[in-house]
């Protein structure tokens, strides 16, 4: 049990110590790479910035992990949080871009305009308002 539980603390301090692979330097944002899957980063500075890897493999251990599907076909989004009983839950909504980084994403009756800091491949860093 104890090589257990220093073999999980050893990985997320060897992740923590990396971060997410492929994370934008600057304010960089390429469109075209919103499409897909996203997983929410543990590592979160404020409550006003969200980051977001399409690289799974990067994130440390968890039993569940926060996602966030954007997909291109008709512009659907589909929210995977936690349930009550930890199962996901999904909350079905949509999204649009206004200009080249604000972008709309709306879940059930809200509607939140985002700032996108930066989005390439494997990092998406939005701004709340």
């Amino acid at each position: 049990m104890i090589r257990i539980l220093f073999a999980f603390l050893f990985l997320s301090l060897a992740w923590a110590c990396k971060g997410p692979k492929d994370a934008a330097s600057g304010n960089e944002i390429i469109a075209e790479a919103l499409p897909g899957t996203w997983y929410k980063l543990p590592v979160n500075t404020s409550d006003e910035v969200l980051e977001y890897t399409s690289d799974k493999t990067s994130l440390p251990p968890s039993r569940f992990q926060e996602r966030i599907i954007f997909e291109s076909d008709g512009h659907k989004a589909v929210r995977y949080t936690p349930g009550p009983d930890d199962r996901p839950k999904a909350t079905h909504g949509s999204w649009r871009w206004i200009t080249a980084d604000l972008l709309v994403v709306s879940f059930d009756e809200a509607e939140d305009t985002l700032s996108v800091l930066s989005l390439n491949k494997n990092y998406l860093k939005l701004k709340t308002p």
